[in-house]
């Protein structure tokens, strides 16, 4: 499936009921790429009587997805990446840093112009350089981050067991919200997730 444009990511923290939501408003961030990887296992010929007999391939291979973002707010980013915060608002990575599962949505569009919605049932965000560069005399143009999304098989009872991902792609907005029930915990207690 080709995807046209990165228009929103909504990532939901297990054990919380707040969903940050980053698609290009002042201040909250931008989607500006995604790249999945992984979603085929890489097949392997089983060989018997001399001859390649059978391809074993089932499941999917170590999956991942590069998420690209700008200008992500310092709470969010905190939080996915699992960062202590302390009441003045330092933030402490270290030995016990670890980062929260967070189920996370896509939305772009297809060629033809469809929405399409991937989601990520559950899954840690990582996060491996940070980079700081001198001004020049040219204008700024503030580059994104890199943030690793690993997503493993969901453990919920229901539809969703064991699978990693879920798309759908069409214009049918009961759907979109059966996925959306499906991915983000919706309960009063926010779920734990674990």
């Amino acid at each position: 499936m080709d995807l046209v444009g990165a228009k929103r990511v909504r990532i939901q923290p297990a054990g919380s009921d707040e969903i940050f939501v980053i698609e290009g408003k002042e201040s909250k961030g931008g989607v500006i790429s995604a790249e999945i990887e992984g979603l085929s296992k890489e097949p392997s010929r089983v060989f018997a009587s001399n001859v390649a007999y059978y391809v074993s391939g089932k499941g999917t291979g170590e999956t991942s997805v590069t998420f690209t973002l700008l200008d992500i707010p310092g709470k969010v980013e905190d939080e996915i990446l699992g960062y202590k915060t302390d009441e003045s608002g330092i933030s402490f990575v270290g030995e016990d840093t670890d980062a929260p599962y967070c189920a996370v949505t896509l939305e772009s569009e297809d060629l033809s112009g469809e929405k399409a919605v991937l989601a990520f049932f559950k899954g840690k965000f990582s996060r491996d350089a940070v980079s700081a560069e001198t001004t020049t005399n040219e204008a700024p143009e503030p580059e994104g981050s890199e943030y690793t999304f690993t997503p493993i098989s969901d453990d919920r009872d229901g539809k969703s067991e064991g699978q990693v991902m879920a798309k759908y792609v069409g214009n049918e907005e009961e759907t979109f919200k059966e996925l959306e029930d499906l991915v983000f915990d919706t309960t009063d207690d926010g779920g734990s997730g674990e």
